[in-house]
């Protein structure tokens, strides 16, 4: 198993990082959603969607005078979301199994932390 963080140059590569990792037949649990539809079984990661938007919601409150941004406490986006994309490729599986076993068993497996 691999663990590939966010990483750009990862991201860019990812059909490359597929075809070796499918080929040995190693899984990787990736830092993003985007790594992980290249190249992942699995990964555990922000929506930079979700981030944006309330990002979006922050900057309105600011500009209609709703919030003083020197007085504005930090807000976070939702929680981390799973994605798990089809496994892709004959005997290319997650270990242990940890497919459809969602974020209980990756963290019994010591692949995420609380």
């Amino acid at each position: 198993m691999i663990y590939i963080p966010t990483d750009n140059t990862a991201a860019s590569c990812t059909e490359t990082i597929g075809s070796i990792v499918l080929n040995a037949k190693t899984p990787v649990i990736a830092g993003e959603k985007g790594i992980c539809a290249g190249c992942g079984v699995a990964t555990l990661s922000i929506s930079y969607y979700d981030l944006g938007y309330k990002t979006g919601e922050m900057a309105a409150q600011v500009l209609t005078g709703e919030a003083d941004i020197a007085e504005m406490p930090i807000q976070y986006a939702p929680a981390a979301k799973m994605y798990n994309p089809t496994v892709r490729g004959p005997g290319h599986h997650c270990p242990g199994g940890l497919r459809g076993h969602g974020i209980k068993k990756f963290r019994q497996e010591g692949l995420v932390y609380p």
